[in-house]
Parts: C-alpha cells; sequence; structure tokens
C-alpha cells in the first residue's frame, strides 16, 4: 500500500524579513490586520522583524496565538560579553526561533565571510535557534554540509527584490 506523499510533506517556511522597516505602531496595524488569514497548516510564517520589535511581536504572537513563528535577522558570532550592539545568541532565545544568517545585504554591507557566516550557524544552534542560511551560490555552501537543524534559503541576488525594477522571477 502507496502512502499519500503529501502526508509527509515538509512545512514551507514562507520568510517575511521587515528590514529596517516598520515601527512598532505600524507592526500593530499589521499584525492585526494580518493574523486575521487563515493560512495552510502546512505553511510556517515567520517573522522577522527588526530587533527593537522582537519583544513587541513574540508577546503578540504568543498572547493572540497566532499561526506565526518569530526571527531574528541576525546573530552575534560571540556569546554574551563585552560586544556593544551585538545580539547573543542566548538573547535571541528569548523572543525568536529563528534566525537570518548570510542575507546578501550582510555579506554586501557589511563584508560578511563565509567563516563568519559558519560562526555565526554555530552560535545559533548552540542556542536552540534554527538559523535560515541565505546563499546565491553553492560555494557559500562550504563548511556547513554536516551542520543539522538549518535551513538553506536559495536567495539568487538577481531575484531579490532590491536588485531593481528587472529582477524576474526566473
Amino acid at each position: 500500500m502507496k502512502t499519500n506523499p503529501l502526508y509527509h510533506m515538509k512545512k514551507t517556511i514562507i520568510a517575511a524579513n521587515w528590514k529596517s522597516n516598520k515601527t512598532k505602531n505600524e507592526a500593530k496595524i499589521w499584525l492585526n490586520e494580518t493574523a486575521l488569514g487563515n493560512f495552510p497548516e502546512h505553511f510556517e510564517i515567520v517573522i522577522f522583524p527588526s530587533f527593537t520589535l522582537l519583544d513587541y511581536i513574540s508577546g503578540f504572537v504568543r498572547i493572540n496565538d497566532t499561526p506565526f513563528k518569530i526571527g531574528a535577522q541576525d546573530i552575534s558570532p560571540f556569546d554574551s560579553g563585552p560586544y556593544t550592539g551585538e545580539i547573543s545568541g542566548k538573547l535571541i532565545k528569548e523572543f525568536a526561533d529563528y534566525v537570518l544568517i548570510g542575507h546578501s545585504e550582510r555579506r554586501a554591507g557589511f563584508g560578511e565571510s563565509d567563516e563568519m557566516i559558519r560562526k555565526k550557524v554555530d552560535m545559533a544552534l548552540r542556542a536552540g535557534l534554527t538559523p535560515i542560511v541565505c546563499v546565491s551560490n553553492i560555494s557559500q555552501l562550504d563548511g556547513l554540509e554536516s551542520k543539522e537543524g538549518l535551513v538553506i534559503a536559495y536567495e539568487p541576488l538577481g531575484a531579490i527584490s532590491t536588485s531593481g525594477p528587472n529582477a524576474q522571477p526566473e
């Protein structure tokens, strides 16, 4: 007897990266409008707000029993300590279950190397977070093959919304 492959379907992750957008009031409006929607059960919707909104968004999700999960937009490669402006995995875990790592904007604008990405992945895994690692080419997976518990997001540079008006789905 064959089993229906849909019964073994992995969840599809929909990642809503808010980047450096939304005030607390704008987030409240968005959540109130969006949380009422009907979402297929095989979707895992992860909101990645700015760090300033993590506490508010995670509280809203918990209190209102919404279908959303919460993620952080970055993680420090360092443990807690004297790292001004950095957010450790331990601090993130209080509010989130996911963390974006290696986003093309971080690689380009902040010079994050593949080595730095691997350090951040290790930090996320040690903190009990699920890292979503963004890659635009296969070589960026070097050193990550043996890591369990991470999600790979293929992000070809020409398909990113910030690539310009001519970015095509292909």
